[in-house]
């Protein structure tokens, strides 16, 4: 590990050894030792539709999670946790315009 820095008590801060993979094509860098593993995954489309009133914000996907015994078990509770992050982002965007 490197030096990186001295907290605000005067100790020293470490940073560790970071190594860098590529998954479908989305790189990710994580501290060196750190296991690695894809187990959730949506695949789908979001589409906005104009309305006399506003936008209406849909999203049609697959949610699957590859954790043995318990993937799909958890995987509606991941598909909401999506969806959740999905309409914040929607009315973050729209408090923006």
């Amino acid at each position: 590990m490197s030096i990186d820095a001295k907290n605000a008590s005067g100790e020293v801060v470490t940073k560790p050894d970071m190594v860098t993979l590529t998954i479908d094509g989305t790189s990710v860098s994580v501290p060196k030792g750190t296991l690695i593993i894809r187990a959730a995954e949506m695949i789908g489309t979001a589409k906005l539709f104009a309305r006399d009133s506003g936008t209406d914000f849909t999203v049609d996907g697959d949610v699957r999670v590859s954790i043995p015994f318990i993937g799909k078990k958890i995987e509606p509770e991941v598909a909401k946790a999506i969806r959740s992050s999905l309409r914040e982002e929607v009315e973050y965007g729209m408090a923006k315009l």
